[in-house]
């Protein structure tokens, strides 16, 4: 029987290797050198990276990222390795059967990024640096703080680069500030964090850097202007981005060097790290209560026709203000809905506003005529200035503001707007 079933095992790894092969005829062509690696753990998970050499001191393991294909995940890497960086572009999602969402992210078991580290620096003997964007921030800091409850004395880990990270527990209920991770702030490897500046992130980055530093750890922070998160992704990235995607492999590279550069600080307080589970945000939700019921900040934006809206103006409705951007899965999951919404009330005080945030006209006006048409007014806040003044975290984003100018409830994530639930929850406040 273990015959049997190393025989399938070898036969496995044959058959993605010769698959790998086909794949990569261009590299070949080019005289591009990649590998395809494995790697079993104890409990008898293999997982596989592409090994795509290259001269550098250092080994940059790329993290997948929470949506696109492996392939989009390998282009990343041979960025890398054409600017002269040994990368590995790592498969953590097909090896626990996990599909492409944030959710798979948080199920990632540490162990395995850990394991990943450890081979890394035994094959090549070169420093390691942890890769990641979104998500994957939390998946990259678990592995690291599972590495160091096993290797404390070694100090060829030297840190982790992050692309606009999300790196707090689960998006919270309204008017509740979103709780860290304990691995982040139990944090005490160096951290370079690239936040776009065009991103809800960019006004958490202080508090990022509280938190990962807490416990002396050094953490660095470098905006990267005129682009939104995954930029670097984006099927239509405007020309800002494109440039910037140029230039990815050169910002990482010299985040790299620099943690490569610290001393490692010796491990103290492991045994004070409580471990959480990961909770995924409910996939059927409604409306939720907005905490005080604070009066609205004012907004004044112009939309795609032209004309110019100031929140304060609608007093006497209830509002649905949407944050949202066009490289947002979920945003333009629910704006049909949201469509079908409006029309049930177009005759009731009711009103919707969606804010697009930080991305060029030009960009709105393309997606909003090709890819989903919408009969309320789509706000344009290219400078990405309310994402402040609304505490903008996650998108999408929406508060619904009643008729009085006060915040009365709000959702982070996406849902059905036309369901009954949120439609009698909508004529509830009309109602008032």
């Amino acid at each position: 029987m273990q015959e049997k079933f190393a025989e399938c095992r070898r036969m496995k790894k044959i058959a993605i290797s010769l698959l790998a092969g086909l794949f990569f005829i261009p590299a070949v062509v080019l005289a591009v050198p990649a590998e395809q690696g494995f790697l079993e753990l104890d409990d008898g998970t293999e997982l596989s990276y592409l090994s795509l050499k290259a001269e550098s001191k250092q080994i940059y393991l790329w993290l997948p990222v929470e949506f696109g294909s492996h392939a989009a995940n390998e282009k990343v890497g041979r960025q890398f390795q054409q600017a002269g960086m040994h990368s590995w572009v790592l498969d953590l999602l097909a090896p626990y059967f996990l599909s492409i969402t944030t959710s798979s992210l948080d199920k990632v078991p540490g162990v395995g990024v850990a394991a990943l580290i450890e081979h890394a620096h035994k094959q090549t003997g070169k420093d390691v640096i942890l890769v990641a964007a979104g998500r994957a921030a939390l998946t990259a800091m678990r592995g690291a703080r599972s590495w160091l409850e096993q290797h404390q004395d070694k100090e060829y880990f030297k840190g982790v680069v992050m692309l606009h990270p999300k790196l707090f527990i689960e998006t919270p209920e309204a008017g509740v500030q979103p709780r860290y991770m304990p691995e982040i702030e139990a944090n005490q490897l160096p951290v370079f964090m690239l936040i776009p500046t065009q991103s809800p992130g960019r006004w958490r980055a202080m508090d990022n850097m509280q938190a990962l530093g807490l416990q002396g750890a050094p953490v660095f922070t470098k905006f990267i202007y005129g682009v939104r998160d995954f930029y670097f992704r984006n099927s239509h990235p405007n020309q800002v981005e494109v440039q910037k995607t140029e230039q990815l492999p050169s910002e990482v590279q010299l985040a790299g060097s620099l943690l490569a550069s610290l001393p490692v600080e010796k491990v103290n307080r492991l045994a004070e790290i409580k471990k959480q589970v990961l909770k995924s945000a409910p996939s059927i939700r409604g409306i939720e209560d907005y905490a005080g019921t604070p009066p609205a900040p004012e907004l004044i934006f112009k939309d795609t026709t032209g004309k110019t809206h100031q929140l304060s103006k609608y007093k006497g409705q209830v509002v649905l203000l949407n944050f949202w951007a066009t490289w947002c899965p979920p945003c333009v999951h629910e704006m049909p809905s949201m469509d079908r919404l409006q029309q049930s009330f177009k005759d009731e005080p009711f009103s919707i506003l969606a804010v697009n945030m930080a991305e060029e006209e030009e960009v709105v006006r393309t997606f909003l005529k090709r890819d989903v048409q919408v009969n309320f007014p789509v706000l344009l806040d290219t400078k990405g200035l309310a994402l402040k003044d609304w505490d903008i975290f996650v998108y999408p984003t929406t508060y619904i503001i009643g008729k009085q100018g006060r915040i009365r409830a709000a959702m982070y994530g996406a849902i059905d707007w036309n369901s009954d639930k949120v439609k009698a929850q909508l004529r509830a406040l009309m109602n008032e």
